[in-house]
């Protein structure tokens, strides 16, 4: 038996659109913001961020 999900308001799907947007947005920022000093590589990334760099590569 399975459960159906229940139906998200327009007003709920236009703040998780938005927030979905605004997280691509930032990353995207960042990236650019990385790539202009020339970190590019994922430990130099790591590094930038105080974080392992495989961690790093998954919140770009």
């Amino acid at each position: 038996m399975t459960r159906d999900k229940p139906k998200l308001t327009p007003a709920e799907q236009l703040r998780r659109r938005d927030e979905r947007t605004a997280a691509i947005r930032l990353r995207f920022m960042i990236r650019r913001s990385l790539d202009e000093r020339g970190v590019t590589t994922p430990s130099r990334i790591g590094e930038a961020f105080g974080i392992p760099a495989d961690e790093a590569i998954k919140l770009l």
